[in-house]
């Protein structure tokens, strides 16, 4: 009788002391409960690895955006084509970083799941969503502006080349942050909605549900936010290979021509190793989610579930790395903003020459890489 009144006496403490979730468990219930069978649960097993690897990617995605974002304001760099492009890729890299993620380092560091219809789990899946096909919309965007550049007629982009204008670089920019909000808006809205995934730390559109109104949204979705864009970017390669294996090409071209021919090479090789990297982080994501579609539930169990999920995060890290790996001139101008940063170029008396590392020459003129 005694043994019987201390557990009770202890399960109320634990009950007590313990951090509920939402179904009346504590954390420290579903350990010892899991325990007592010989498993450990996903909190307890996985959530050093969880935090880590987030911790890891939220470091780098923040410093490696900033600096991008740094880099690319610099007059050398600004005065190319690309340059808008490349920075809101960063902006919406960052923008994830700081206001998307810390969602599920709450939820896995407090143990409080997240739950459908909750505000948490509403912004997590929205703003993860909106910025991550904003994103791939930049990047066919880009696709496009090659494919149009490098096969046009004009060797040397100009400013008064109207698809190249500001106006049409401003508006093409908007075009795609509106394209992302408006392809998660539907669940706002009452189409469909945003659920947890299997562990409770991360929030998604309803892959697995059998309604008509979850079923079609998930399809479109799938259309509008992977596989659409893709068709267009793999079609503007394949015209910028044709064009470019033309054996007349290269045929009777200038010194300057020459070079911007390999620099144009170059840009190409950049961005497709920023497209592929981007297709390998979302893949598994997306395959799960038409697993999902057509399975009508999970397809991965907890721990594993959060593996394609924490790939697809992982996708703010590597544009600044294929920046810094493949670009000569992003490499140069780190180097001089570094310099300056150091040595106080831009607040001192120094000439200007002794803190540029940049040929003037080289300064002014409007080049797409």
């Amino acid at each position: 009788m005694a043994g019987k009144s201390f557990e009770n006496k202890t399960n109320a403490s634990f009950s007590t002391n313990g951090r509920s979730d939402l179904h009346g468990l504590s954390i420290f219930d579903i350990t010892t409960n899991a325990s007592s069978t010989g498993s450990l649960a996903w909190y307890d097993r996985n959530y050093y690895s969880y935090g880590t690897v987030m911790f890891f990617i939220l470091t780098l995605g923040f410093l490696g955006n900033v600096l991008t974002i740094i880099v690319f304001l610099q007059r050398e760099q600004r005065t190319k084509v690309i340059a808008p492009f490349v920075i809101n890729l960063a902006v919406a890299d960052l923008f994830i970083v700081l206001f998307g993620y810390p969602v599920a380092i709450t939820a896995n560091l407090s143990g409080m799941k997240l739950v459908s219809g909750e505000s948490r789990c509403t912004w997590s899946a929205f703003v993860n969503g909106a910025t991550g096909i904003a994103s791939i919309a930049m990047l066919t965007e880009i696709s496009v502006l090659m494919c149009y550049t490098i096969t046009s007629v004009k060797p040397v982009v100009t400013r008064k080349d109207k698809f190249l204008s500001r106006k049409f670089t401003v508006s093409v920019l908007v075009g795609a942050w509106i394209y992302g909000i408006l392809s998660m808006s539907p669940p706002l809205l009452g189409w469909s909605r945003f659920v947890p995934g299997s562990a409770g730390i991360s929030c998604g559109p309803e892959w697995g549900s059998s309604t008509i109104e979850a079923l079609t949204y998930s399809i479109g979705l799938m259309f509008i936010g992977f596989f659409l864009p893709m068709t267009i970017i793999l079609v503007s390669f394949y015209r910028i290979y044709r064009f470019l294996s033309q054996s007349n090409v290269p045929t009777n071209l200038g010194i300057l021509q020459s070079r911007h021919h390999q620099s144009q090479m170059k840009i190409v090789h950049m961005i497709i190793m920023t497209i592929v990297a981007f297709v390998i982080s979302w893949s598994p994501y997306c395959a799960v989610s038409l697993g999902a579609m057509f399975r009508r539930g999970h397809v991965l169990a907890h721990g594993e579930a959060e593996i394609p999920e924490l790939l697809a995060k992982s996708s703010v890290i590597y544009n600044p790395i294929i920046y810094m790996t493949m670009s000569k001139n992003f490499r140069k101008t780190v180097k001089r903003t570094i310099f300056q940063s150091l040595s106080g170029c831009s607040r001192s008396l120094v000439r200007p020459s002794v803190c540029s590392l940049q040929p003037r020459a080289h300064r002014d003129r409007k080049e797409f890489v």
